[in-house]
């Protein structure tokens, strides 16, 4: 994975800001599952989840993007959710700040889908040649 700052990455880390971007901590989350959750280790978790070597034997296959963001993994049926490569970052992502942050974090409300830094849906990166 090969990550192109700014064009890759514009989320903070956990508790560490940027020139442009806001740290992640608890107090800038919210009481829902929310696109403010997102950190280097969601995205991360999510490309390793699509390499064949690490989750293809337990799964019997190679996961997909069937959906993104909370809303859409948590509207996939079963059968979807478990070979869903966001379904994996995003439990792996709640059960993290739920922990750290020590909230119960409500289900995420549909405006909860826009990304915070892209102010829509998923941010879309164009591959360079």
């Amino acid at each position: 994975m090969i990550v192109c700052d700014p064009d890759g990455f514009g989320h903070g880390g956990i508790g560490k800001g940027y020139e442009t971007v806001e740290a992640v901590k608890c107090e800038n989350i919210g009481p829902t599952v929310y696109g403010k959750m997102e950190t280097m280790g969601l995205y991360m978790m999510h490309e390793y989840t699509h390499w064949k070597n690490l989750v293809a034997p337990p799964l019997g296959k190679e996961t997909s993007d069937e959906a993104y963001r909370p809303n859409g993994v948590r509207n996939l049926t079963k059968k979807k959710a478990k070979r869903n490569a966001d379904s994996y970052a995003w439990f792996a992502t709640e059960d993290f700040w739920t922990a750290v942050c020590q909230t119960n974090y409500q289900d995420p409300q549909p405006s909860n889908d826009t990304d915070p830094i892209c102010k829509f849906g998923v941010c879309r990166i164009e591959k360079r040649s």
